[in-house]
């Protein structure tokens, strides 16, 4: 569990900025979620607390990253692709 609080939050916190205040703020506020959310699993499905917690802190990583894959593969099919006329003008 310690692990996890080291490593998971910061990393989801780092996909999503890459200024240091931000991903402590990121990180920490991370860490609360999946605390308290696996919490309450754990409370309401009778789950050992601390597997619930990183699951749960795992799952936001997982999450965040693949959304930023998509987000990214969507605007790059967004982009016009460059026109080939323009190239040989250019020539």
């Amino acid at each position: 569990l310690v692990f996890c609080y080291l490593v998971v939050p910061p990393a989801a916190a780092l996909l999503l900025s890459r200024r240091l205040l931000p991903v402590l703020m990121l990180a920490a506020g991370l860490g609360i979620l999946a605390t308290l959310s696996g919490l309450t699993w754990s409370f309401h499905h009778d789950l050992p607390g601390n597997q619930c917690i990183a699951v749960i802190a795992c799952i936001f990583l997982t999450v965040i990253f693949l959304s930023k894959k998509l987000v990214s593969r969507l605007q790059k099919s967004a982009q016009p692709a460059p026109s080939h006329s323009q190239a040989n003008l250019n020539a």
